[in-house]
């Protein structure tokens, strides 16, 4: 393992460089006609040239999480290229500008599908993830340690891991729902990031022994599933949902686009993870052989 500050530094620097890359694909992946809001279905190129730049230019912050995590916390393979996404959405602008260049509501089911395309991406990051982590978790027995010392493995998610998963998209919901009050940038991308930041660490703390992250980086498609889901059931016309819209009564959980979710989202998880396995594993430190009241 590097040292704590090597390792803050190859993360930092991985970060800024992923995120350098990404900005090479906000003239193409930007919206039609000059609007802003970045959406692989409705981009100046077509959908499939979309999604062939957009994995293009996360290669690299890829490779480079994968780095950061070979020799340190598994979740800094998911946090690199998450900024590195964060920056081209920052980019990309809010989602004003597809509200008014989409036929509302159903388009929100085209960023339902683009939702999966994303996920469908991270799901993909996994397998190397898994790869470069492998070998790598403390053997000490459970009965000594809370958790590993790298308290992350991936396969099929168990019981609790579930349950954790399931609470994560709960908690990142509602603080979401309030946070996102307007589909400015600023707004989108901290409520989302500190939605879910909080949601990730309160859901680890009270299962600090699910090791399995899995369910829990699920949770921002389930909320945007949940927000986008929402749009094509209380809304028939577009005429009632940009008149709520100008008078601010959308759900924050509509005001983000799949990219949004997919990155900022992303950051907070993996920091809101990463944060709570530092709490118990230094609870643990402090408390050797016994169980702490998260236990």
């Amino acid at each position: 393992m590097f040292p704590p500050l090597t390792q803050r530094i190859l993360i930092a620097v991985s970060a800024v460089a992923g995120g350098a890359v990404a900005m090479l694909a906000t003239g193409a992946l930007g919206g039609r006609d000059g609007f802003t809001g970045i959406s692989l279905l409705s981009a100046q190129v077509s959908p499939a040239a979309a999604v062939i730049i957009a994995v293009a230019v996360a290669v690299p912050a890829v490779a480079l999480g994968l780095l950061c995590a070979w020799r340190g916390h598994a979740m800094a393979g998911v946090f690199v290229p998450a900024v590195g996404l964060t920056t081209l959405a920052c980019l990309g602008g809010s989602s004003e500008g597809w509200l008014w260049r989409s036929e509302l509501p159903g388009a929100y089911a085209s960023l339902m599908l683009e939702s999966l395309i994303w996920t469908a991406f991270w799901a993909a990051l996994v397998i190397p993830l898994a790869w470069v982590k492998r070998g790598q978790v403390d053997p000490a027995p459970a009965a000594q340690t809370l958790l590993p010392r790298h308290p992350v493995t991936f396969g099929l998610p168990d019981a609790n891991a579930w349950l954790a998963g399931g609470l994560c998209a709960a908690i990142a919901g509602a603080i979401a729902w309030f946070l996102l009050a307007t589909a400015q940038t600023g707004q989108t991308v901290g409520g989302l990031i500190v939605a879910f930041a909080v949601a990730a660490c309160v859901s680890q703390l009270l299962f600090p022994k699910v090791t399995n992250p899995l369910p829990m980086l699920a949770a921002p498609l389930l909320v945007a599933l949940v927000g986008y889901g929402w749009m094509l059931y209380a809304f028939d016309a577009s005429t009632p949902l940009l008149r709520d819209w100008h008078h601010h009564g959308l759900p924050g959980l509509a005001l983000a686009l799949p990219i949004h979710y997919a990155s900022a989202a992303m950051v907070g998880l993996s920091v809101g993870i990463g944060w709570a396995h530092g709490i118990i594993q230094n609870q643990t430190a402090q408390h050797p052989g016994t169980r702490t009241a998260m236990g």
